[in-house]
């Protein structure tokens, strides 16, 4: 062990405190002390990323439930504008909530295509599955919402449902930061 040493001012007031080794001050860390600081660090870690996993989840639910709630609003909207009648499933897609048509729900351009359109962005991605496609179902409600991947339309009642699948249509699952696992 070296010297304990203190320097004082000439009023006699203490500067530094301090211990030599071989003639130098000791500066910096000692391994203990590090490895304590870094095992803190990740206990800590390790108590933080689940929670961190979970508030990531719930964010993603959460924009689901924003976008199926502004794609219901606008087949609302279209269904008052079209007498009652609500969009028509073509392609995996609504095209007549992105654009404009006229009563009869024809999609154009011009003076006669006055309805729409009643959704102002691209149609909206489902986020737990990182799917646009619109599914077709008979039956309202759908069955087995945990194993589809997009949105599942019912052409009858205009109704959608969001696939509850956190995977996409490969089978590859998303890990909660939304990176695709698998192959």
């Amino acid at each position: 062990m070296g010297k304990q040493f203190v320097q004082r001012r000439t009023d006699g007031e203490r500067l530094f405190c301090g211990c030599r080794f071989g003639g130098r001050t000791r500066a910096g860390f000692t391994l203990i002390e590090l490895l304590i600081v870094i095992s803190g660090l990740a206990i800590i870690a390790g108590i933080v990323l689940p929670e961190l996993d979970s508030a990531v989840s719930d964010a993603r639910y959460s924009a689901m439930l924003h976008s199926l709630n502004e794609m219901s609003l606008g087949i609302e909207r279209y269904r008052i504008d079209h007498d009652g009648r609500p969009p028509t499933l073509q392609g995996g897609s609504l095209p007549q909530l992105l654009t404009t048509t006229n009563r009869r729900g024809t999609i154009g351009s011009g003076p006669a295509f006055i309805c729409g359109p009643y959704l102002l962005s691209p149609f909206p991605l489902n986020p737990l599955n990182q799917s646009r496609v619109v599914s077709r179902t008979l039956i309202a409600p759908p069955p087995n919402l945990e194993n589809r991947v997009g949105w599942i339309y019912h052409t009858g009642t205009g109704q959608i449902w969001a696939g509850l699948y956190e995977g996409d249509a490969s089978g590859r699952t998303l890990d909660p930061g939304g990176a695709i696992l698998g192959p």
